[in-house]
């Protein structure tokens, strides 16, 4: 039998990692759902003040004109 090193993991700097998205939780889903609805039921009102649809398509983008609708 010949002898062979023992076998180890490579180091850590040299395993490829792949970019996953983090896991969503209940609690953003549940919200995600509720963005949704309201933006659906307030569509017709969104469109007369102007505001482009592609705004509400997260919360987090409509916000964002909240907080700095000076700079849009």
């Amino acid at each position: 039998m010949a002898d062979h090193p023992p076998l180890a993991p490579a180091p850590l700097e040299s395993w490829e990692v792949e970019d996953v998205a983090p896991h969503r939780t209940r609690a953003d889903s549940i919200e995600a759902r509720a963005w949704r609805q309201f933006a659906a039921a307030n569509r017709e009102l969104v469109a007369r003040a102007g505001i482009p649809q592609s705004v509400c398509e997260s919360l987090d983008l409509f916000i964002d004109l909240l907080e700095n609708a000076h700079r849009h």
